[in-house]
């Protein structure tokens, strides 16, 4: 009986201490990736449509955060 209590606890403690906070991480990183080729997809359609280039980065730039928003649009001001 002790060591099924015993082996229940271990599982317990394993289970809160590294199973859940890797399952979280996992479902943040697959979420980054669907939102990156769901941006590659969208991308490459339309250049396939021959949208022009402006347009195309503006319909890019609506999928990035808005924080990340300004840094992409710093990136393409010439020096």
């Amino acid at each position: 009986m002790a060591t099924a209590l015993l082996a229940t606890l271990y599982g317990a403690v394993v289970a809160n201490m590294w199973c859940l906070p890797l399952a979280d991480k996992l479902h943040l990183k697959q979420a980054d990736e669907e939102i990156n080729r769901t941006l590659i997809i969208d991308g490459v359609l339309m250049i396939r449509e021959a949208k022009s280039p402006t347009l195309v980065r503006e319909m890019l730039l609506a999928y990035l955060p808005e924080k990340h928003r300004h840094d992409g649009e710093a990136e393409l001001v010439p020096a």
